[in-house]
């Protein structure tokens, strides 16, 4: 290669470089860039979320009656097992009185007992006359028939009873029914808005009676980044800033949404807070105060 023709290539070969330089530094820049954005810590409190009960149910009449009396009223406390409500059940007890009664009567086989007893007697009987030529061999089939309805009449007997029994344990089942006991420990939120939250009120199956939550532990829900939500560990404590008082709370992480929400590619983030003193209030605004994991004791 002539002198000439190296100078040549050197002048077209050199803003070809520069320009990769250029755009590697260029790059560069953007990288670091990228990582300090990243690594600066996310603004929480632009993030909000609301408390609620981490059970509901809308308690409804198992059956047609009459609501006798309300054990409970708006704001009202109980615990699992506590009666919310009770139906008039007057018919119903009648009922399983009877099928007491049935289950433990005896007169029905005391009666089969004694036809087989009897037949007994007469099949001895004919049996006898029939070796002494004066009863047939007909007399003593029918005295040997006689004698095997009378015990199938004791077994169905025997059967009776032992389905008057089930019988009894359905009636006391039905009897149940008549009165609805709470399913959780918690309060009630509010009571039907229409008559039939009233005592005296006629109820048909399925109508709405009360509102009740269970309060202890609140589910504390919020929805946020990725770049927030990759630095929180399920079941570690963190600490979240509840209402405008700003009073903070230790809640545990229990559930992360496995998909971003497609409007405001947000992800839901569910805590858990103890509450035994019901301190907090189904619908209290709160938010994320670190990403860091709380210390014990920190509660205030």
């Amino acid at each position: 290669m002539t002198r000439q023709s190296l100078i040549r290539f050197r002048q077209k070969i050199t803003p070809c470089l520069v320009g990769l330089v250029s755009m590697a530094l260029l790059l560069s820049g953007l990288y670091e860039s990228d990582a300090s954005a990243d690594s600066s810590p996310p603004k929480l409190d632009r993030y909000e979320g609301f408390t609620e009960p981490s059970r509901e149910l809308i308690v409804e009449s198992y059956l047609d009656g009459v609501l006798e009396t309300l054990h409970v009223r708006s704001g009202d406390s109980f615990k699992k097992g506590d009666p919310l409500i009770s139906l008039d059940n007057t018919m119903q007890a009648l009922s399983v009185e009877f099928a007491r009664m049935q289950s433990i009567s005896k007169a029905e086989i005391k009666i089969a007992e004694a036809r087989v007893s009897e037949a007994e007697v007469e099949l001895e009987s004919q049996e006898l006359l029939a070796k002494n030529g004066s009863a047939t061999e007909r007399d003593v089939r029918r005295a040997r028939a006689g004698l095997d309805i009378a015990m199938a009449e004791l077994e169905l007997a025997r059967e009776n009873i032992a389905l008057a029994a089930k019988q009894y344990e359905i009636e006391q089942e039905r009897l149940d029914l008549y009165t609805i006991r709470a399913p959780f420990d918690g309060s009630v939120l509010s009571l039907a808005k229409q008559e039939g939250a009233e005592e005296g009120a006629a109820l048909q199956q399925n109508d709405q009676i009360m509102h009740i939550a269970e309060l202890d532990p609140m589910l504390a829900k919020i929805s946020l980044p990725w770049t927030v939500v990759r630095q929180l560990e399920a079941e570690q404590a963190y600490s979240l800033v509840l209402g405008e008082g700003g009073r903070t709370e230790q809640a545990k992480l229990k559930r992360i949404a496995s998909q971003a929400d497609r409007g405001s590619q947000l992800i839901e983030v569910v805590f858990e807070i103890s509450n035994s003193d019901s301190r907090i209030r189904s619908g209290q605004r709160f938010r994320l105060l670190d990403t860091a994991p709380a210390k014990q004791g920190t509660a205030k």
